[in-house]
């Protein structure tokens, strides 16, 4: 059953009113639950988590940024792998720090790589060798020395 697009817009906003006066570790945990409800929702057929992240996404800083953090909670790939070239660090870093848990494709940490300022490839460096992607550990700190394509 497709979502209409007011109840993903509705479902967002609840989301942020019910986190709004919440202290961080209440608000990540009250979030972490929410995304639970969603995937729990769309395993029997339900809302899946994708609209929410695309309206989160789509909204400022605070909810991109929660966005990715769903994400993550959500084992959403494909959304988190558009993120690992984010503008915004925090976003990026969420992505990046979910690579270490889920399968995070290593053609798109590659990919990450290949524009990426220098103390950003070094970051991604450092997840392919702490996440122990040996096949992509010499790649990855070759591109952060030097800045291109290994």
């Amino acid at each position: 059953m497709p979502i209409e697009p007011h109840s993903v817009r509705a479902g967002v906003d609840g989301l942020c009113a019910a986190l709004d006066p919440l202290a961080y570790p209440a608000r990540m945990r009250a979030l972490a639950a929410w995304v639970r409800a969603v995937v729990r929702d769309e395993d029997r057929g339900g809302s899946p988590l994708r609209p929410f992240l695309d309206e989160l996404d789509a909204r400022g800083t605070y909810e991109r940024r929660l966005a990715g953090i769903a994400a993550a909670v959500g084992r959403d790939v494909a959304f988190l792998e558009a993120r690992l070239t984010d503008p915004d660090p925090v976003v990026r870093g969420h992505a990046l720090q979910a690579s270490l848990r889920l399968p995070i494709g290593d053609a798109a940490l590659e990919r990450a790589m290949d524009d990426a300022p220098a103390a950003v490839r070094r970051k991604i460096a450092d997840v392919v060798v702490a996440g122990g992607r040996a096949d992509h550990t010499r790649r990855a700190a070759d591109r952060a020395r030097t800045g291109g394509m290994g």
